[in-house]
């Protein structure tokens, strides 16, 4: 269920700290925590039926002695009020200490980070920072146990106290004669049954609220977390035409604008190339486009319909994104290739198809195994891919959607220049009538796009095709003519 509500939530809700320490703190809802809940209610409902019992016993003799035993009971159930009460505030503060000590731990122990830190010989620091936070999460709760032991020992004094007040009392009775010494015997060891049964009826009821704490907050994650917002109009088309009016973003509230007042419009079938320095916001723009981020302001039209309105679920169904930061799914190749329409995951011909499109087919066909080839070698008969490997089938990933708008946010980082340049050619020629947006730092693949707009410090300062930003001589000429004189 958490898994099944957290696809839904939007890209910048999961980035969020509050998002993430909420996730930690519901990580241990499964079948056997749902089985411990109601099984302490079970233990609940037998100690009421004891102590009920018990307490028919009791109140048959002296009521000063009730009395006693009932300060008793209100002293167990202050302490353990105050105890859980702390309890469950302690442990959603000390969250995000542990979501860190948790990450220095995966770090170490992480195959995709061993090769840098092994190279940079830094194993023995990493250690020490899991150490350092390690023993500040501990040194912590050792600190809040030792503050909770304090109460709970003065708690136990008192009771003690109580505990000789009630013998000493019970010994003047037998010696009035108001009392048995048999009476006084069964007396003494019903008060000690009830208030031993008392305690544990109060520990199960503390590890009840605790439960309860991590319910709400579970409760509160399936309820109140942000859902993408969308509509429910459809496509009138599946040929993509996109207009960005004014679009101002900033990721939150107290940081700068990473866009601002973005406007342009890519007609259907149009082919549109960004460029700019590193961080000029080319790849928000494709984070807006798809949907993953929504505008701070303004307004972003998908064929005449504002995004807000717009039914997301067929609108992706059209989108084909090869991304600058791709994942590596080690699993075997058709996976790799085929989840981006994995209805047709078994279809071998169009899956080779991709990886054709994508430059994947020479080393997938050179597998014995060939598509269902394992990736991963911490797996039995798993391989270990190149970082331009695994972008080729990243792009392959891309091509075999077949979507009716195509996306490449800058996927080449690891390929040769040649490779590079192919693959952009390729990418252009493919895309046919499509709609098709490329983020690119060569300026000798974005002539290839019918337009193309330069972001500079997150604002378009030019937009237009290859001939005219040339003639124009401004920014884009001068970065063109620049990588020309490198190439030379």
């Amino acid at each position: 269920m958490t898994v099944r509500r957290a696809v839904k939530v939007p890209l910048s809700y999961v980035e969020n700290n509050e998002y993430q320490n909420l996730l930690s703190q519901i990580s241990g809802i499964d079948s056997n925590f749902l089985l411990s809940y109601f099984d302490r209610y079970v233990y609940m409902l037998y100690f009421v039926v004891k102590f009920l019992s018990m307490i028919a016993v009791f109140m048959s003799y002296n009521s000063v002695m009730s009395l006693i035993l009932l300060v008793n009971f209100l002293i167990t159930i202050l302490v353990n009020f105050c105890h859980t009460k702390k309890a469950i505030q302690f442990n959603l503060e000390l969250t995000e200490e542990e979501r860190r000590e948790s990450y220095y731990r995966d770090l170490i122990l992480d195959r995709e980070v061993a090769k840098d830190i092994k190279v940079l010989d830094a194993y023995e620091y990493f250690e020490g920072l899991y150490r350092k936070q390690a023993k500040k999460v501990y040194t912590k709760r050792i600190a809040f146990d030792l503050r909770l032991a304090g109460l709970q020992t003065a708690a136990g004094v008192a009771k003690m106290v109580i505990s000789f007040g009630v013998f000493a009392y019970g010994i003047t009775l037998i010696g009035r004669g108001d009392l048995t010494a048999g009476g006084f015997i069964l007396y003494y060891n019903v008060s000690g049954h009830m208030v031993s049964y008392f305690d544990l009826f109060m520990g199960h009821w503390g590890n009840i609220q605790k439960d309860n704490a991590i319910i709400m907050r579970f409760i509160s994650f399936l309820h109140d977390a942000a859902d993408e917002k969308g509509g429910e109009k459809p496509l009138n088309t599946p040929r993509i035409s996109i207009k960005f009016e004014n679009v101002q973003f900033q990721y939150r509230k107290d940081t700068p604008l990473v866009l601002n007042n973005i406007s342009f419009e890519l007609h259907a079938g149009e082919k549109l190339a960004l460029i700019g320095e590193n961080g000029a916001g080319k790849s928000t723009i494709i984070r807006l486009m798809t949907g993953l981020e929504r505008p701070t302001s303004g307004k972003i039209k998908i064929n005449g319909i504002d995004m807000n309105e717009l039914d997301f679920s067929q609108y992706r169904q059209c989108i084909s994104l090869v991304a600058q930061d791709f994942c590596r799914y080690y699993l075997p190749i058709r996976y790799n290739i085929g989840l981006s329409d994995y209805g047709r995951m078994n279809h071998d011909e169009e899956l080779y198809a991709a990886s054709q499109k994508g430059g994947a087919y020479e080393f997938v066909s050179g597998f014995s195994e060939r598509l269902d080839q394992l990736l991963g070698t911490q797996y039995h008969n798993g391989v270990e891919l190149s970082g331009g490997q695994w972008q080729k089938l990243s792009i392959s990933r891309g091509y075999f959607k077949q979507g009716s708008f195509l996306i490449m946010d800058e996927p080449t980082s690891a390929l040769d220049a040649v490779a590079e340049e192919r693959v952009y050619n390729q990418f252009v020629g493919l895309s046919g009538a499509s709609t098709a947006v490329f983020v690119s730092h060569r300026m000798a693949s974005a002539q290839l796009a019918d337009k193309i707009a330069c972001i500079k410090d997150g604002q378009i300062v030019e937009f237009g095709s290859h001939d005219e930003l040339m003639a124009k001589g401004g920014y884009y000429a001068r970065l063109y003519l620049q990588q020309a004189e490198l190439y030379k």
